[in-house]
């Protein structure tokens, strides 16, 4: 199977995001979020403290604490999700540089890339320092997925500029991921308007929830599709497994406990898949002929011929970059929306798809 560079990230993201110890949540004495592991706000000495965990494959690195004075008004984000955050907290204008520029969904931050706004600062192993640095960005956004930014990192905090893990990838629970716009704006000194704009989310989110009968019948479903050999399911500490669930689903390979991913055996997911009523997340394949065309046992799964196959690509620029994985961290509840009303259709049967679409 080949992969497109934009899903590669995200490929990569999903699995670095089942691959870490689970820790207990930070508490803080000025913001303990209610869902997300990984960040909290502090006062101490008379100063606001930002402490968020050292997401790296460096293990036992403790959490990093950045002291919140004067709001920063330039920032280079690393992460498309970032782009999100910033977008929800009407901050879009502060972004200066971003990792792989073509990959941008939003039209506004598009334009302002193509307009010299916002300039390429490369990817992984090919960041450019000296560039960073000439954009004087008052915080550079990242993520721990791999080593070589940590040098970068070190680079950058050698130079005056600070490099603050945003950890939202990580988190088991779609509200843990949405709730670190709390920490993004702390940054910009407007997070008591994002504390009031997860509220609403979350109030949406469990309404949803709140849809689905006790005595309902979880749909059985497939999840994800074929990679390099292997079938990586993801694992019961993931936030597609509070998706699934919150939605009425339940995986028909079972997901194995902890926060690793599991490279399963196509040959088991093809034995297990014959139980299948829908797929999910099968893949970037744009038709269910190409689809089938990603390993030999493929057509020959009830669910592929069935159709009920989808992908949440639906929102996808012409660069490749995915909406789903830009807007989507927080929106949940567009997510959830989506999903519960292509496993239960008589729930929300005036709701058209957001994030997902059938894969024909």
């Amino acid at each position: 199977m080949k992969y497109t560079p934009s899903i590669l990230p995200a490929l990569c993201l999903a699995l670095a995001a089942c691959t870490q110890n689970a820790r207990p949540p930070l508490q803080c004495n000025y913001y303990t979020p209610r869902y997300a592991q990984g960040f909290c706000i502090d006062t101490a000495n008379g100063h606001k403290t930002l402490a968020a965990a050292a997401y790296s494959q460096q293990a036992g690195q403790p959490e990093r604490r950045h002291r919140l004075g004067a709001p920063i008004e330039r920032v280079v984000c690393m992460s498309t999700t970032h782009l999100g955050f910033l977008d929800f907290i009407q901050k879009t204008d502060a972004v200066v540089g971003v990792s792989a520029a073509k990959f941008i969904y939003n039209p506004l931050l598009q334009a302002a890339y193509s307009n010299g706004k916002i300039a390429e600062v490369g990817y992984g192993a090919s960041v450019g320092i000296e560039q960073i640095a000439r954009l004087r960005p008052d915080a550079v956004l990242a993520y721990g997925v791999y080593n070589e930014f940590e040098q970068a990192a070190q680079k950058l905090e050698e130079l005056g500029i600070r490099t603050i893990y945003i950890g939202e990838y990580i988190e088991p629970h779609p509200l843990g991921k949405a709730e670190w716009v709390v920490a993004v704006a702390a940054l910009f000194g407007c997070e008591e308007q994002a504390r009031r704009g997860f509220d609403s989310i979350e109030r949406e989110y469990l309404a949803l929830t709140r849809l689905l009968p006790p005595d309902l019948r979880p749909v059985p479903c497939l999840l994800n599709a074929p990679w390099n050999d292997a079938w990586f399911m993801p694992c019961q500490q993931s936030n597609m497994a509070q998706y699934l669930h919150d939605a009425g689903g339940a995986s028909v390979v079972p997901l194995r406990g902890g926060c690793t991913a599991s490279p399963e055996s196509i040959e088991d997911v093809y034995a297990r898949a014959h139980d299948a009523e829908c797929w999910l997340n099968a893949g970037n394949s744009p038709a269910l002929l190409a689809l089938g065309q990603m390993h030999k046992l493929i057509p020959q799964m009830p669910v592929f011929a069935s159709g009920r196959v989808y992908n949440h690509n639906r929102r996808t620029a012409e660069g490749g970059g995915s909406d789903f994985f830009e807007s989507g961290v927080m929106r949940p509840h567009l997510v959830l929306k989506d999903l519960i009303s292509i496993l239960h259709p008589r729930l929300l049967p005036n709701h058209e798809l957001y994030y997902y679409q059938r894969v024909e």
